[in-house]
């Protein structure tokens, strides 16, 4: 096991949260409605289709 693989994890989560501060996320207008797999954890069926916009 790598000794530095929770510092790995940690440092990639505070990257994402500090890039998703800066943008929006919305679903995509007219997208079919999701439809939920379950298993282990519940997903959706055929992903999720969302846009990405800078915030203002």
């Amino acid at each position: 096991m790598c000794l530095g693989m929770n510092f790995a994890i940690n440092e990639a989560m505070t990257v994402l949260a500090r890039c998703l501060a800066h943008i929006r996320v919305e679903p995509v207008a007219g997208a079919a409605p999701v439809v939920p797999l379950a298993g282990v954890t519940l997903r959706p069926r055929d992903g999720l289709p969302l846009r990405f916009h800078w915030r203002d």
